[in-house]
């Protein structure tokens, strides 16, 4: 082993916590750091992507939309009845 400390931090992790715990506490942060040491460009493009590509909130989108005052008409009666008619 090259670093025999880190070696028994991931095994304590994993005896104590999980295979899962020791995977997402200790092994991915490290794998991102090397990342962004050996890859610098590539994890600021993927970056970059992730960030245009999220669509979990709308409302940020078009802050000036949405400051608009807007006026809703509801046209209620059957079909052809010429409801929008003026």
């Amino acid at each position: 082993h090259q670093c025999p400390a880190l070696v028994d931090h991931i095994d304590a992790v994993q005896s104590v916590h999980g295979l899962d715990a020791a995977v997402d506490h200790v092994i991915i942060p490290l794998l991102a750091a090397l990342a962004e040491h050996e890859f610098p460009e590539c994890v600021r493009q993927t970056t970059k992507l992730k960030h245009d590509a999220d669509l979990t909130n709308p409302a940020l989108w078009f802050p000036r939309a949405r400051t608009l005052t807007r006026t809703l008409h509801f046209h209620m009666g059957p079909t052809n009845s010429g409801k929008t008619f003026q």
